[in-house]
């Protein structure tokens, strides 16, 4: 009896890390001491550098990650192009992400969009219908809008699809 009884705390165990992980972090985070989104809080931050200080913008955005939302994983987006990008991109081609409130450079491999468990690999982004994207990048836990830029040679940014 004994034996069965550990048997059943390891299983119950190993079910929880799986599906749960998302919900318990954010169960841990929502415990803390937090601010309601929309509040206005005035935080006062000492020796900032001139250089920031002095910009024209004057509001800084504060936030903070959730545990483990440092580390890499694989994130695969839905994407549908935008109407106005014409040019050719190809699958594994450095291109910049930004993924809620963060920015990155990824060389994404695109696929189809389907609802069944088969998905095609695109050699080029699709120039209609929705597509996914899958690149490495640190995870998110939260559902966050995700866009993807080129970066030309001159350093401008041209938008290429918007999704989730």
């Amino acid at each position: 009896q004994r034996y069965q009884r550990r048997v059943r705390k390891a299983v119950v165990s190993t079910q929880s890390t799986g599906n749960n992980v998302r919900k318990s972090l954010l169960r841990q985070s929502s415990t803390e001491k937090t601010v309601s989104p929309g509040t206005h809080v005035d935080i006062h931050i000492a020796e900032v550098p001139l250089a920031i200080s002095s910009s024209t913008s004057s509001s800084i955005t504060v936030f903070s990650l959730l545990p483990h939302e440092q580390r890499l994983s694989v994130q695969h987006v839905a994407q549908a192009r935008h109407p106005l990008s014409t040019g050719v991109v190809k699958c594994k081609e450095q291109l910049l992400a930004q993924v809620g409130f963060r920015r990155y450079i990824v060389r994404p491999v695109f696929s189809q969009h389907t609802k069944s468990n088969k998905h095609k690999m695109e050699r080029f982004m699709p120039l209609g219908g929705n597509f996914v994207a899958s690149f490495y990048a640190p995870i998110t836990l939260t559902n966050s809008p995700a866009v993807l830029f080129k970066v030309e040679g001159d350093g401008s940014v041209t938008l290429l699809s918007t999704g989730t």
